[in-house]
């Protein structure tokens, strides 16, 4: 979610648990945000930046294995 945003997409995330906890993880995800001095949107050419401040590090795993199939791919995922 964090990466979304600092991308500058306002897309919510889904979640493991029955109801999805949204209100956590706006507070996180702003704390962070405000802790690296990001704002929406201002990594929208950073991508692997946001990544780097936000991000999981299985991001920039997944990002950098796909980089070498040297076609177009788009990465999504979640757990429904």
């Amino acid at each position: 979610m964090g990466v979304l945003r600092a991308l500058g997409y306002d897309g919510k995330v889904s979640s493991s648990f029955p109801m999805n906890p949204l209100g956590i993880k706006n507070m996180v995800v702003e704390e962070a945000m405000k802790n690296s001095g990001i704002s929406f949107g201002s990594l929208k050419n950073q991508p692997l930046r946001a990544v780097e401040y936000l991000g999981d590090p299985m991001m920039a795993a997944a990002a950098g294995l796909v980089d070498g199939l040297n076609i177009r791919t788009v990465l999504a995922g979640g757990l429904r």
